[in-house]
């Protein structure tokens, strides 16, 4: 006995009873298949709303893929075509600055923010770093939390991020957290 089966004497029962009377056997295999139609049904339901959403996303995801190839004229394009989230408009829209301004490799998106950072454009040095990060950069993800939470005004948490994991812009970050306002502990940041 089992959640998907009776037990062995009630299902030698019901074989007698069939061959007794054929309509309980014939009462089974039209409740299965009555089962069977119902499931298929769900499955088709299912997958059809499975595509609806991945449709819906696509235009979102190969914009998120150009920008991971590095194609920033193609990013742009295709965000030009379709309606984007705001923060992925933005991405894609400092993507194209940074891209015609010079380096886009990821090295480069990482001299891009140091340089942003340092002349005090927050927004276009998390752009930067967010940028490098798609295109494989994951050691610059802890620079770029620090710097959004600096940003946010949460110097503190931002100071213990960058002492320690972003030793290599230890320089800019320090500048740049001299630079912030510092937040009492357990204060709510500005908005």
């Amino acid at each position: 006995s089992s959640w998907r089966h009776f037990s062995t004497g009630d299902r030698v029962a019901f074989l007698r009873e069939v061959q007794r009377d054929p309509r309980a056997g014939d009462a089974l295999r039209r409740g299965l298949r009555r089962w069977s139609v119902v499931g298929w049904a769900l499955a088709a339901v299912l997958a059809a709303l499975e595509v609806a959403s991945l449709s819906g996303s696509w235009p979102e995801d190969r914009v998120r893929v150009a920008l991971r190839e590095g194609d920033y004229a193609g990013a742009l394009a295709r965000a030009d075509a379709h309606e984007l989230p705001d923060e992925l408009e933005l991405l894609v829209r400092r993507g194209a600055q940074l891209a015609d301004a010079g380096d886009a490799t990821p090295g480069g998106l990482e001299a891009s923010a140091r340089a942003a950072l340092r002349a005090g454009d927050v927004e276009l040095a998390i752009a930067a770093l967010d940028l490098a990060t798609l295109r494989g950069r994951d050691d610059l993800r802890p620079v770029r939390d620090a710097v959004a939470l600096a940003a946010d005004g949460r110097t503190e948490e931002a100071r213990g991020l960058a002492a320690g994991r972003a030793s290599s812009w230890r320089g800019e970050l320090d500048s740049f957290l001299a630079r912030s306002p510092r937040i009492a502990p357990g204060s709510a940041p500005a908005r």
